[in-house]
């Protein structure tokens, strides 16, 4: 394994400056009631709108099926190209 350059230890430095051990969210995606992965995020500095927006762009350009998302038990689906917050489920 070779030694990192200064560039990227500056960069891996910076990233895990931004992960909060204890404020963190959990994402889930669903394909209609199917569960289609879960994840959770560096930390909590955006809104669940704007949280549930980035799962649908990342889904997206992965080609993933996603209908809906839930961030920390608020799920979102995407209605006539936008994101709305649909209801409250549970974990």
């Amino acid at each position: 394994m070779s030694n990192l350059s200064s560039d990227e230890k500056a960069y891996n430095e910076w990233w895990m400056g931004r992960f909060d051990e204890k404020h963190y969210k959990i994402i889930r995606l669903f394909d209609h009631e199917k569960k289609v992965q879960t994840y959770t995020t560096a930390n909590s500095r955006y809104s669940d709108q704007e949280d549930a927006e980035a799962a649908f762009f990342t889904a997206d350009r992965f080609g993933m099926d996603v209908t809906s998302v839930a961030v920390n038990g608020v799920q979102f689906k995407r209605i006539n190209g936008m994101i709305r917050r649909i209801t409250d489920v549970s974990s």
